[in-house]
Order: structure tokens, then sequence, then C-alpha cells
């Protein structure tokens, strides 16, 4: 799991789960996440700004979205409003 609670592979002996988040190392934080908003039927881009135990902020990268682009969203953690690419 990251540290916002999405799971980065299946439940896995411990050995093989250390390997996992070893090889993926902080790459998940700079990729591309998806992120569902309220009253819209399609997830918009973001980009994972700021993590901490509680919560994380993630920026707006999406240019069809209304809001612009780097506009911050905070969310408690875990979350299950963001989905990887």
């Amino acid at each position: 799991m990251t540290p916002f609670g999405h799971p980065l592979g299946p439940a896995q002996p411990s050995d093989d789960a250390a390997r996992l988040l070893d090889e993926s190392g902080l790459s998940y934080l700079a990729d591309r996440w998806y992120l569902r908003v309220d009253g819209r039927d399609d997830p918009i881009a973001v980009r994972i700004a700021e993590v901490a135990p509680d919560r994380m902020t993630v920026r707006n990268a999406d240019y069809g979205y209304e809001g612009n682009i780097g506009d911050p969203f905070v969310l408690m953690v875990p979350t299950d409003r963001l989905t990887r690419t």
C-alpha cells in the first residue's frame, strides 16, 4: 500500500511485498493520478504534491477541468478517490 492507502499490488508474502515496495520506490508519487470530484462523472487528472500520515494534497493537472491548473485538493488519508493511470 502507498502512504495514502492505494494498493501497489495484490496481497502477498511479506518478503515479496517488501521487494515490490523497493522496486516501486517513490516513482508512484510522480505519476499522473485521477481524482473523483463530487458532481462530476469523469475523474480529473492530478499530481501528488504532499503526503502526510493523516492527509494529502494533490494539484489539478487537467486542462479540461473548470478549476485552475495547480489548484489544490486536500484529501484525508486513506482515500479511495484516487486511481492511477
